[in-house]
C-alpha cells in the first residue's frame, strides 16, 4: 500500500505485487482511490464526539467501561479525526500525556466498514499520533486494549508495540492488555 499526503488530504492506494494501484484486483485511477482527510481537532468537535460514542457503544459495553476517571478535553491535547469524502467521519484517536517523555494512545477507533489492510485507515491514524507525539517530545507511547480484542493486539504488535505490565488505572484489572512503543525519528519525513 502507498500513502500520498498533501496537506491534510490522504489518498490510499492498495497495491498488487507490481506496485500498481489496484482495487479488488482491478487497476484503479486516483479518482477511484479512497480519499481521506485527517485533521487535528478538539476533543469536543462534533465528529470526534460522534466517533467516540460509536466506540463506546461497540467496545465499552463489552468491557463495562474503562478504569480510572472519565477523560475530558483537558486530558487529551491531541485528537485526530479522519473523514471519507470530506464529510463522513470514519476514524479517530488521541494522545494523553503521561509524563514529559510519554503519552498514551486513547480512543483509537475505525468504523467497521473501513477496517483492515485494504483501507489502511488505522495506520494513518496511528502514524499521525506518532508524528504528533514526536513533535511534542514524547518518545514513548503506551496504550491499553481489551484482552478479547485480538485484532487490535495484532495491529499494535505489527507496528512495533510490545506488551508491558499494566500501568496506571489498568493495574489490577483483568480485562486489559497494555503495550508500549519507543518512538524513533520518523524516517518517512523528507524521503
Amino acid at each position: 500500500m502507498s500513502v500520498a499526503i498533501s496537506a491534510a488530504r490522504i489518498v490510499l492506494y492498495t497495491g498488487n505485487h507490481t506496485g500498481k494501484p489496484t482495487q479488488g484486483g482491478m487497476a484503479i485511477s486516483p479518482k477511484s482511490a479512497h480519499q481521506f482527510d485527517i485533521r487535528l481537532t478538539d476533543w469536543n468537535d462534533e465528529n470526534a464526539v460522534a466517533l467516540r460514542e460509536r466506540l463506546r457503544q461497540e467496545i465499552f459495553s463489552e468491557y463495562q467501561g474503562e478504569p480510572g476517571t472519565a477523560l475530558s478535553a483537558e486530558d487529551i491535547p491531541v485528537f485526530v479525526v479522519v473523514t471519507h469524502n470530506k464529510t463522513l467521519p470514519i476514524a479517530c484517536g488521541g494522545l494523553r500525556p503521561l509524563s514529559v517523555a510519554a503519552a498514551e494512545v486513547k480512543r483509537m477507533y475505525v468504523e467497521p466498514e473501513f477496517r483492515g489492510r485494504a483501507f489502511g485507515v488505522a495506520d494513518v491514524v496511528l502514524h499521525q499520533l506518532e508524528t504528533q507525539a514526536r513533535e511534542r517530545g514524547w518518545n514513548i507511547l503506551r496504550l491499553a486494549t481489551g484482552v478479547r480484542m485480538i485484532q487490535a493486539q495484532r495491529f499494535y504488535e505489527r507496528r512495533g508495540f510490545y506488551e508491558i505490565p499494566a500501568y496506571g488505572a489498568f493495574v489490577g484489572t483483568m480485562g486489559s492488555v497494555c503495550y508500549e512503543k519507543i518512538l524513533v525519528a520518523d524516517s518517512s519525513c523528507g524521503s
